[in-house]
């Protein structure tokens, strides 16, 4: 489990090497540009605080996907997005855990 955290997360191969970075995968380059704004800002600011560049990029892939399920449900301002929004991503029709 932890090779295959360690590429999806961190794009390290089992032999140490990295993924080619060509081919843009993460949600975040399909994010409306407000959202984008606000990774943006978040990764600058962590920056400036000393945060570790890896911690930095796990979080703000996260939060680049949280905010692309929001997306698809046809959110894509920061005014637009409601508590009900923001369950839903996590809780399915079924009333059951969704994601995490």
């Amino acid at each position: 489990m932890g090779l295959i955290e360690h590429f999806d997360v961190y794009g390290q191969c089992p032999d140490r090497r990295r993924r080619q970075k060509i081919v843009k995968r993460a949600k975040y380059y399909i994010l409306s540009d407000e959202f984008k704004t606000v990774i943006d800002y978040y990764c600058a600011i962590e920056k400036k605080r000393g945060k570790k560049d890896t911690t930095i990029y796990v979080e703000s892939y996260n939060a680049s996907t949280f905010l692309y399920a929001l997306q698809e449900k046809g959110l894509k301002t920061l005014q637009a997005i409601t508590e009900e929004a923001v369950l839903s991503v996590f809780i399915g029709t079924d009333g059951q855990l969704s994601g995490s």
